[in-house]
């Protein structure tokens, strides 16, 4: 939605904060620390000299028309803790957990090359040579489990001298999902930087490279001499050594002359037989698409490479269940509409793939209509359009109606492809989720999802919608505990409308409340009520700096943190649309004003104990917002929930 003056939203932000929520007293200690609406249809398809030897590749990245996009999903090349050697660890010499490359496959200790595995060169940056490391192309992406035994990564980060002083690129290391370095943008014409990343107690680490917002085109990186440093590996207990059989004494028969009982021999232990290890077993190969006409329950890897197939098409309304799969598809991974499906999908891998014709966005993890049951949990999905239910059959007697929860998103996609492996700026209003007619729908719930969205790296209108949609009074649907970190458009600095959670969306809306939410950085609001009656806004996390990294402001036309409107204009009780006790900071930074905030603005319901975090008119600051993250995490172990695949 678009912002609206309020001169009552001013007057609220100077109110003094009565609640001292967990960030209103945290923030203090840590500063002083520190030295310094979218369209319901859904989309049918969708130092050192430059080597003067090495000549530029003579071959362009991306510039052939094809598809020379690469994921691997690691499936047989899983990084155990015992797979580290107490000590420092050459992080090319270990297995991903998964990954993705923009041109080809990702090269260990060369350049990336060219499409083909093994075309890559010596690696070097502006002369400076590397025996070891990763030779990648934007946009790429590595993950590597670590299980918490490592303190420090380091690594050199430069593009590689192949491709002379083109390409740009940005390198990012993240760490249990929380951003921990940014290179800012570096081009062929930089020398390597050196990186020192505290990752202590970290479970994962995943190493990015973006094409810093200008497509990739020559975007060859190089990860330089990557290790784990100081690494902690328990050693494992060495069996004990076999006890030879005690001698058993002769007696000696009961005769008057006596016998000298023969000598027992002493057998000596066996000889240890070698244990030879199982040969890592082989990846499984994906099936093609897979069309469900009876109920049961399925498994297994589906790729569909044609964006009008699904990889996998619900056509029964018997009960599917749909676990431990791994689905690839340049469409939608899964369809089940229009079939009165009642669906279960948990334990699944999703990942959306570059449809590569302009005409198309990437596909819905799940596009489900005319649904009677729909239970998602446990799923981790990645560049997918998200999840879209429009119209529900009914209370059918179910346990379930829908339920969403404790699944795991990255990088939400909405834009169209440019046909040649990269995306245009226009782009189709995608959400994580979108609950688009659902009328009178009881026991609705999502819940404990996470949401991580990289800025030029996806575009995402509203997380999650919910549209022309209303629970009922005595179960409203329930939006709690999630975890929302960033919502973008593909060009970050442009007008954008999405944001967080968007209640009240189109016409005749209600009885739906948002609660203990943690909603960080998604540019033009946090939380809003767009109409509708009987919504509640309470306990919540909204914090947003307004701007990257790299200084880029967000949003050209920001909102306010929290807002309660009525863009509608019907007539409703306003008194039954409540925001109290949320912890809001809500930085709107601009050329003339770097502190500028809007943390609620409220023209159609109720606000009462909200606080602001901080002073109002000062910028928030950013390490609240790791400080945010780290409590949801914390909140979600302490509820034994588990976000992703088990």
């Amino acid at each position: 939605m678009s912002p609206i003056p309020s001169t009552a939203s001013q007057t609220s932000m100077t109110k003094a904060a009565r609640p001292l929520r967990w960030l209103v007293w945290c923030a203090p200690l840590i500063l002083a620390a520190c030295s310094g609406p979218s369209t319901p249809e859904e989309q049918f398809l969708t130092g050192g000299t430059p080597p003067a030897a090495q000549a530029p590749a003579e071959q362009d990245s991306m510039d052939d028309g094809g598809d020379y996009a690469w994921t691997d999903d690691g499936t047989d090349t899983k990084l155990s803790q015992e797979s580290l050697k107490a000590g420092n660890n050459l992080l090319s010499n270990s297995a991903w957990t998964s990954a993705t490359n923009g041109w080809g496959p990702i090269e260990r200790n060369t350049s990336v090359g060219e499409a083909k595995a093994n075309d890559g060169r010596p690696m070097s940056v502006k002369g400076k040579k590397y025996a070891s490391g990763f030779g990648v192309h934007a946009n790429s992406t590595m993950t590597f489990a670590i299980g918490g035994k490592c303190s420090t990564f380091i690594s050199d980060v430069g593009i590689d001298d192949e491709v002379g002083n083109k390409g740009s690129v940005v390198f990012q290391v993240y760490a249990d999902s929380v951003k921990l370095f940014d290179s800012g943008k570096m081009t062929g014409a930089d020398a390597a930087k050196s990186i020192k990343v505290n990752i202590a107690g970290r479970k994962e680490v995943k190493l990015v490279v973006t094409d810093a917002g200008d497509k990739n085109t020559h975007d060859h990186a190089d990860w330089g001499n990557p290790t784990l440093v100081d690494c902690t590996v328990a050693a494992k207990p060495s069996d004990p050594a076999p006890i030879p059989p005690t001698p058993v004494p002769v007696v000696p028969a009961p005769v008057p002359a006596p016998v000298i009982p023969a000598p027992v021999p002493i057998v000596p232990a066996p000889t240890p037989v070698p244990v030879v290890p199982a040969p890592a077993p082989k990846p499984a190969t994906p099936s093609g698409p897979l069309v469900i006409t009876k109920g049961g329950t399925y498994s297994g890897e589906y790729l569909s490479n044609d964006p009008a197939v699904a990889a996998i098409k619900i056509k029964t309304s018997e009960p599917v269940i749909l676990e431990n799969c791994t689905l690839r598809g340049r469409g939608h991974l899964i369809d089940a509409s229009w079939t009165s499906a009642n669906l279960t999908v948990r334990n699944c891998k999703g990942y959306g793939l570059n449809p590569n014709d302009r005409s198309r966005t990437p596909g819905r993890f799940l596009a489900a209509e005319g649904i009677v049951s729909l239970l998602i949990e446990n799923n981790y999905m990645e560049k997918t359009a998200g999840i879209y239910v429009n119209q529900w059959q009914g209370n059918k007697g179910l346990p379930v109606s829908i339920v969403i929860r404790n699944n795991f998103a990255r990088d939400i996609e909405g834009r169209y492809s440019d046909g040649n492996g990269g995306f245009q700026d226009k782009f189709y209003a995608v959400q994580f989720v979108q609950l688009n007619g659902m009328r009178d729908l009881s026991g609705a719930e999502i819940a404990w999802n996470r949401v991580e969205n990289t800025a030029r790296q996806s575009h995402v209108e509203d997380v999650i919608n919910i549209y022309a949609s209303n629970g009922t009074p005595s179960s409203p649907i329930r939006i709690h505990d999630n975890l929302i970190n960033g919502a973008f458009a593909g060009r970050p600095d442009a007008s954008y409308t999405g944001g967080g959670i968007m209640m009240g969306d189109g016409c005749g809306s209600g009885y739906t409340e948002a609660t203990n939410n943690t909603v960080l950085e998604t540019s033009n609001y946090g939380i809003a009520v767009a109409g509708g009656n009987h919504m509640k806004v309470a306990g919540n996390t909204i914090l947003a700096l307004g701007k990257l990294d790299d200084g880029t402001l967000l949003d050209a036309d920001s909102d306010a943190g929290f807002y309660l409107r009525n863009y509608c204009k019907t007539s409703n009780d306003t008194s039954t649309v409540i925001a109290e006790g949320n912890t809001v900071g809500w930085t709107i930074p601009n050329s003339k004003n770097p502190h500028a905030r809007w943390d609620w603005s409220v023209t159609a319901g109720v606000e009462r104990n909200n606080a602001h975090i901080q002073a109002a008119n000062r910028s928030v600051d950013p390490q609240l917002l790791a400080l945010a993250v780290t409590d949801w995490e914390r909140r979600a172990k302490a509820a034994g929930m588990v976000t992703g695949p088990r």
